[in-house]
This record gives structure tokens, C-alpha cells and sequence, in this order.
């Protein structure tokens, strides 16, 4: 492994580091070995987002940082939050109330139909009750009429 006895530290670990690669299957490539030259800083396209006239004199914004909650914030959280869950509980139970008002002024209107109804049969059966009634009464007083004329007569 080592063949070369005047060796640093730096070149004996990166020989380690290789033969591990090796090893693995993986090869380390220097950039002098590569067939593809690589770019030097100087032979990069500046970004073109950034002016070169602008010397880096403007003024830092930094952001707010972000305001720690105390106690009282989250007790007004809290607060707030357990309204909201109040509010929508009343509205729950308004509409629950409206229902049930609904349901109730249907059934009303369902027994005084009902009402109305056996009323209208019961006040049928006394018109004719009272019809015939009037037809027996009238009967009989011609069956009087027709006997105190015999005996009259």
C-alpha cells in the first residue's frame, strides 16, 4: 500500500481514502485527470442580477423577529378561542330551538286539522240527527192528526 517513504499525513490519508474507493467500486477522479478542464473563478459569468456599479452600501433590512407569546397572550388566546367555540355552540343550539318550534307548530296545525275534521263529522251527524229529528215529529203529527179525524169524524 505505502510504496513512497517520504509521504505526509494529508497524502497518506487521501492514498487511504482512494484504496477504500477502490475498494467500494467508486474511482476519485483529480480535476488535472479529468478530460474536461475546470472553469476558474475568473472565467465565470457574473450573475446578472447583481449591478456591478453597486458596491454593497445599501441599507440591511433585517426582518422582525418574531414576537414572543407570554401568558397573557395565550390566556387572550385561549379566551378568545373558547368564545368562538361558545358562539358556535349558541348558534347550534338556536337552530336546534328553531327546529323543535317548527316541529311543534306542524303538529299543532296537524291536530287541529285532525280537530277540525272529526268537528265537521260530529256537526254532519247532529244536522242529521236533527233532520230526522224534525221528520219524526212531523210523522207523528200527521199520524195524530189522521187518528183525531176518526175519532171525530
Amino acid at each position: 500500500m505505502f510504496n513512497d517513504e517520504d509521504i505526509t499525513v494529508a497524502q497518506t490519508l487521501i492514498k487511504m481514502k482512494e484504496e477504500k474507493a477502490k475498494e467500494k467500486g467508486v474511482s476519485i477522479k483529480d480535476i488535472e485527470d479529468s478530460s474536461r478542464p475546470a472553469r476558474s473563478i475568473l472565467t465565470l459569468k457574473p450573475l446578472s442580477t447583481i449591478d456591478l456599479k453597486d458596491k454593497g452600501k445599501g441599507i440591511l433590512e433585517e426582518p422582525e423577529p418574531a414576537k414572543k407569546m407570554t401568558r397573557s397572550d395565550l390566556d387572550d388566546a385561549q379566551i378568545a378561542k373558547d368564545a368562538e367555540v361558545a358562539r358556535l355552540v349558541y348558534e347550534e343550539e338556536l337552530t336546534e330551538l328553531e327546529r323543535e318550534k317548527k316541529k311543534r307548530q306542524r303538529e299543532e296545525e296537524a291536530s287541529k286539522a285532525a280537530i277540525a275534521e272529526m268537528y265537521d263529522e260530529v256537526q254532519a251527524g247532529i244536522e242529521v240527527d236533527a233532520l230526522f229529528a224534525t221528520k219524526l215529529q212531523q210523522e207523528e203529527k200527521e199520524e195524530y192528526t189522521i187518528e183525531a179525524s176518526k175519532v171525530l169524524g
